[in-house]
């Protein structure tokens, strides 16, 4: 990506290049943020799979 972001740069005009730049900062943000909700749903996933392991009788152990 880096390298199609530097070709296209060069064709680019200076309003244009900072366009790109805010593009690819915003981009950014969002794939942060997609991952972080993603390791959150794993994790999530992998603690429930954990709690099933210890079910009895089809209920949940009771952790009180």
């Amino acid at each position: 990506m880096a390298e199609l972001a530097d070709t296209l740069e060069k064709k680019l005009s200076d309003e244009e290049k900072k366009l790109l730049d805010e593009i690819i900062s915003t981009w950014g943000s969002i794939s942060k943020a997609n991952g972080e909700e993603h390791f959150t749903l794993g994790f999530r996933l992998g603690a429930k799979m954990i709690l099933e392991i210890f079910e009895t009788d089809d209920e949940l152990l009771d952790l009180k």
